[in-house]
């Protein structure tokens, strides 16, 4: 568990740091206020977000930071990366929704990352491709294929079972339609009703 406190006086440090910004974390012009903040906070409080950095959890940076986790990475990368490491080493293999949040709430770090979490989270992800057709989970096997993307027809079980999946499931077709649109003739009749969003891919 973290400090609140400190996690509190951390926040309202860069938000005052902040006021004086045009609004946006990140900004061609002004560098916006991530580049304020991170040229301006105090010397001790660094040393505060690299002492957070060794324990604070996924959840707790996701609920207390939101995008202010861009400027903890700033300042320790490393740091930073161990949090993921930490998570994936952690996590319930036996545990599916747990794999699946976790396979979400990641993919950005693994795409960007070419550190232990990489390996890690290339495991739980083969492990979670084989549970996803094995268990008919329809929940794993869109998050899987949110995660593989186009390469998900590299594995013709995952797409074969998400395509049988798709001809009840709107969303899964969703997903196909998204990314197999030009290959999979099956999923181009895919219609949406204007109210999802495809940002989180």
């Amino acid at each position: 568990m973290i400090d609140r406190l400190v996690t509190e006086r951390l926040i309202s440090e860069f938000k005052t740091l902040s006021k004086n910004s045009c609004g946006n974390m990140f900004c061609t012009t002004c560098g916006g206020y991530f580049r304020i903040v991170v040229d301006n906070v105090r010397l001790s409080s660094i040393k505060v977000i690299k002492d957070l950095l060794k324990t604070i959890t996924l959840h707790e940076v996701d609920k207390y930071f939101g995008e202010w986790q861009y400027v903890l990475s700033h300042f320790d990368p490393d740091g930073f990366s161990d949090i993921f490491i930490r998570e994936a080493k952690q996590v319930d293999l036996s545990d599916t929704a747990a794999v699946d949040q976790f396979l979400i709430k990641t993919r950005r770090e693994y795409k960007d990352s070419n550190t232990e979490f990489s390996d890690l989270y290339k495991k739980i992800l083969k492990y979670a491709i084989s549970k996803s057709v094995s268990e008919s989970n329809e929940s794993l096997t869109e998050t899987v294929i949110v995660v593989l993307r186009e390469k998900a027809k590299e594995y013709h079980g995952l797409l074969e079972y998400a395509l049988s999946v798709s001809r009840h499931n709107n969303q899964m077709k969703r997903v196909l339609y998204n990314f197999f649109r030009e290959e999979i003739k099956e999923v181009r009749d895919y219609t949406g009703d204007g109210s999802t969003s495809f940002a989180w891919y």
